[in-house]
């Protein structure tokens, strides 16, 4: 989900599905009638801490809207595959012709 949310085609390359709630520093940003709230109490990923609302909002946008996709495999699926066509693309590797 991680490569969804912030759209970095590397990171789904190097990883393996887990899920969610295995992580709650990500977890915790998933803000869905359908989604049990997570709280991570670790001070330096705890959201509550936040210094910005701003930031929060943002994160919580991605992880959310990642989560959405993710519900659906064969969206999900296609977004994988668009980031990894894009991974390899020459523009990615600083190679323009």
């Amino acid at each position: 989900m991680h490569c969804i949310a912030w759209d970095e085609p590397y990171f789904g390359l190097l990883s393996h599905r887990r899920c969610i709630r295995c992580s709650p520093s990500r977890a915790q940003h998933i803000v869905h009638p359908d989604f049990e709230p997570v709280v991570d109490d670790r001070p330096q990923f705890d959201k509550r801490l936040f210094s910005s609302e701003e930031k929060l909002k943002e994160w919580e946008k991605r992880w959310t809207a990642a989560w959405l996709i993710c519900q659906q495999p064969e969206i999900a699926d296609a977004v994988m595959e668009k980031l990894a066509n894009r991974a390899w693309s020459k523009k990615h590797f600083g190679d323009d012709g």
